[in-house]
């Protein structure tokens, strides 16, 4: 009896240890940070921002906040889903432009910004998408 009694504690040590390792993985997975890649083949980005583009996910909602936005990291196609940039710090003549286009949600306008721990922020619109880069959008 004692040999069976050996044999189920070394089982039970060996699942532990898997346990063990496997909590320590997960709680590692969610205290690593989350952020867009910075893209790096000179994309037409400035130093430290990068191209994006935002579209509507189909998402609808009852209360606000909604995260009916997602929004695409060019070139990689990193989508970032329920982000909506922050556009205050365009100028109003972008602003005007993007919302007579309805940009945000058509992914019809290329957009440049900064990504931080808030979000992705506009600064400037840079073009109009191409229609590849609008097929992005499309689910």
């Amino acid at each position: 009896m004692d040999g069976e009694k050996n044999t189920e504690i070394d089982i039970w040590s060996k699942q532990a240890r898997v346990i063990r390792c496997l909590a320590l993985a997960v709680a590692f997975c969610f205290t690593m940070p989350v952020s867009a890649k910075q893209p790096s083949d000179g994309t037409g980005a400035t130093n430290g921002t990068v191209l994006f583009i935002s579209c509507d996910n189909g998402l609808r909602c009852v209360r606000q906040p909604c995260p009916n936005i997602d929004t695409v990291v060019l070139p990689s196609g990193e989508r970032l889903s329920g982000v909506t940039p922050d556009i205050d710090g365009l100028s109003p003549e972008d602003r005007t432009r993007l919302n007579d286009a309805s940009a945000l949600y058509h992914g019809s306008m290329v957009l440049e910004g900064t990504v931080g721990e808030s979000g992705i922020v506009a600064r400037r619109v840079v073009r109009d998408a191409t229609s590849d880069e609008m097929r992005i959008c499309r689910p």
